[in-house]
């Protein structure tokens, strides 16, 4: 079963602004992705890297992360991409930015 887990997650809000949260996608005890967020002001997603060819993981991994930072009410904000318009994302000087808590899922199926 997928999940997503804080690898440094014995972290307190000063290590956040400090180190920022790595986090890794895990299926069955393997680890199929790893994502850094920095916290500058706001939070950054630095790196995103999915080691399986499933395209629906990178997919479980990218709004997984999305909808844990809107359960905090922040915003995200990633290099400009095209693809990242679909989830509620407006271009913000060369990256694009979300508020995490009016983020868009779209569906795949079209459902």
């Amino acid at each position: 079963m997928l999940s997503v887990k804080v690898v440094n997650s014995n972290i307190n809000a000063m290590d956040v602004i400090a180190n920022g949260i790595e986090l890794n996608l895990i299926n069955n005890g393997e680890i199929l992705g790893y994502a850094k967020l920095e916290f500058k002001g706001c939070f950054y997603l630095t790196e995103f890297e999915v080691y399986s060819n499933d395209k629906n993981d990178s997919s479980f991994f990218f709004r997984s992360i999305i909808f844990k930072l809107g359960s905090t009410k922040q915003v995200l904000k990633i290099k400009a991409d095209d693809r990242l318009l679909k989830y509620g994302f407006t271009y913000d000087n060369g990256y694009m930015s979300l508020e995490c808590d009016k983020a868009t899922y779209p569906s795949d199926c079209k459902h």
